[in-house]
């Protein structure tokens, strides 16, 4: 259940189970050890003092035992009368004992009277039919019923606060360690002292954090170091290009080399920032539709590769950043071109605050059975490149693919 899912609620529910354990415990001893012998020893006197007082006021008139027991009886401890109440005897525990007692003398009418501040016992006399004993006592099952629930609310209290204070103890451990994996995942070099105290098996899972983040932070620092020596390897053979484009007499071929240079430097820095985390590839800048239409024709018709290009927005800023939507739309189209069949179609068209770039070819498409192996051969790391530089730039995209029509991707790009 919901309600249970956290530890100050699981300890309170385990407190409350025992402090009613314990209160129904407590209830039981004292009702065994305390009330019953209480109410034996009540039915005891009263049977006692009918038992003393009947020989000395059976030949008497109710006016004159009335007197005689005044004189004894002063504070009208024990009085008579011919017509006590009709109430019954309470059902608790302190007076079916007084009733059993007073039962094996014999004395078995019983009535009740409550007053205020006393309650009183009426016992109909053995020897005279229209005698009835009253005896006034101070209502013990009142003070004991206020006796139980103080206990019980006392021990609710002690159990709620020892449960928020248990709860606190043994979460305590795991928030620190919360909070050491939060900062992990903000930076990877945090890496506070982490002191734990509590149980011993807390203690070890925290060693065992400890232990984990700083392999995570060697493996990190390794690779670092790894994507260094790769980022020089591939760009020292570009350098050594570039160095060579200054003896190129062609301008035109000279700037068409470069530009692909730096595209492939784009590429590796895309790369990299990828392998060290998608986090690092930030959106930012824009790029227009004429811009991208350029670039698109610039590249593939340096190629010899013909692409149907129908981007008339020529004026639109697209809110994305520059690079990003260039090797997206690289990517796809290079995919088209490998898989798909001309032609190969892009088109861009205007909805409101949205455009809409189309990327469509005419090969076989995808069909359910093998969007996925199909996917993985024609897009594999291009393709999560893609979907992640569009969620970066907080953009949405769809496939449209039937078996033998083709494949449609659409990309819907908000105007800056």
């Amino acid at each position: 259940m919901n309600f249970f899912s956290t530890t100050y609620r699981q300890f309170s529910l385990m407190f409350g189970v025992l402090l009613i354990i314990n209160a129904a415990v407590i209830i039981l001893v004292f009702r065994h050890y305390s009330i019953l012998p209480a109410g034996q020893q009540m039915g005891q006197f009263i049977s006692q003092q009918i038992q003393a007082l009947d020989p000395l006021l059976q030949d008497l008139s109710i006016d004159q035992k009335k007197t005689y027991l005044n004189q004894l009886y002063p504070k009208n401890q024990i009085t008579v009368s011919q017509n006590p109440p009709q109430n019954e005897l309470p059902s608790f525990k302190f007076y079916t004992a007084i009733a059993e007692i007073l039962s094996q003398h014999n004395l078995t009418a019983i009535k009740y009277q409550t007053s205020n501040p006393q309650n009183t016992i009426w016992v109909k006399s053995g020897h005279a039919d229209d005698t009835w004993y009253g005896f006034a006592f101070e209502s013990f099952m009142s003070k004991a019923k206020d006796m139980v629930q103080l206990i019980f609310f006392i021990l609710l209290i002690i159990s709620l606060a020892s449960a928020y204070a248990f709860s606190r103890y043994s979460l305590r451990p795991l928030q620190q360690l919360a909070k050491v994996a939060k900062g992990q995942a903000k930076d990877p070099n945090y890496m506070p002292e982490i002191s734990v105290q509590g149980a011993n098996e807390v203690k070890e899972v925290a060693k065992l954090v400890q232990r984990t983040i700083l392999k995570h932070r060697a493996l990190a620092d390794e690779k670092q170091t790894f994507l260094a020596g790769v980022s020089h390897d591939l760009r020292t053979p570009l350098t050594r290009i570039r160095f060579q484009l200054e003896w190129l007499q062609d301008e035109k071929q000279k700037n068409d080399i470069i530009d692909e240079l730096n595209e492939m430097n784009q590429i590796i820095d895309d790369f990299m920032s990828y392998i060290k985390g998608p986090e690092s590839l930030s959106a930012s800048t824009g790029i227009s539709v004429a811009e991208l239409k350029s670039y698109i024709t610039e590249r593939y018709d340096l190629k010899g590769q013909k692409i149907n290009l129908e981007m008339n927005q020529t004026n639109t800023t697209l809110k994305v950043h520059a690079s990003h939507i260039k090797r997206v739309m690289m990517n796809l189209i290079d995919n088209a071109i490998h898989h798909g069949l001309p032609p190969i179609e892009i088109t861009s068209t205007k909805h409101g605050k949205i455009i809409k770039l189309t990327i469509k070819d005419y090969g076989k498409g995808l069909n359910k059975q093998t969007t996925t192996s199909q996917a993985q051969q024609g897009y594999g790391f291009g393709l999560k490149v893609v979907k992640k530089l569009l969620e970066i730039n907080h953009i949405k995209f769809n496939l449209d693919s039937k078996s033998d029509q083709g494949l449609l991707i659409n990309i819907y790009i908000p105007i800056k």
